[in-house]
This record gives C-alpha cells, structure tokens and sequence, in this order.
C-alpha cells in the first residue's frame, strides 16, 4: 500500500519590512490610503496594493513571465486578493508581468 501525501504549495513570505528601497519606487505615484505590500517565493515576486476603490496584484518572476506557475497566480488570488476567480481580471504587460485586478476596478493600460 502507498501512502500518497498532499504537500501544499510553498506560501509566499511578505517581505514588504526588507524590501523598503521597492516598496518606495512601488508607492511613488499612489495616494496615502493604498497600502502595499511585497510577497516573495523563490524568484516569484507579488506586490499587492489595496484600498478601498480598488485591489491589485502584479506577479513577476526573475526568469520571465514563462516561469511563473500556475499555483502562484492561484495563490495570488485565493490568498492575497482574497477573491474568487470570476471576480479577477487577468492581463499580461508587454514586460511579461502578470496583473490581476479585482473586477470592481475599471482597467485601463495604454
């Protein structure tokens, strides 16, 4: 008989307190009430800001957007956005970062 374990995936770790030198580059443009914070798993990083009009995270990955999984993009949204998948909206930027915003939003890229 095999017993079949169910490892979960590894959780991101926020590191928004060792990170300030991005987080100041992050929250240049934001108004005072966004807060932001920085998660991070091997090369995989998630900057996630909130306030009350809008809820966003952009997922990066230090090999490129081919090496960003498909339980990181999970966990983003089911542990970060804390939204259920049909109220996301997934766009990839021409740099291959992953942006997903929470539908209440308006999104507009140029």
């Amino acid at each position: 008989m095999t017993i079949q374990y169910k490892f979960t995936p590894r959780p991101f770790r926020d590191v928004t307190k060792q990170k300030p030198d991005v987080l100041k580059v992050v929250t240049a443009d934001m108004s005072d009430d966004v807060i932001t914070k920085i998660y991070e798993c091997k090369e995989t990083v998630i900057i996630h800001s909130k306030n009350s009009n809008s809820n966003h995270a952009s997922i990066s990955n230090a090999k490129g957007y081919d090496s960003i999984q498909q339980w990181e993009i999970k966990y983003a949204i089911d542990h970060i956005l804390n939204e259920d998948y049909s109220n996301v909206s997934m766009l990839v930027s021409s740099n291959g970062v992953i942006h997903l915003y929470a539908n209440k939003e308006t999104v507009l890229l140029n």
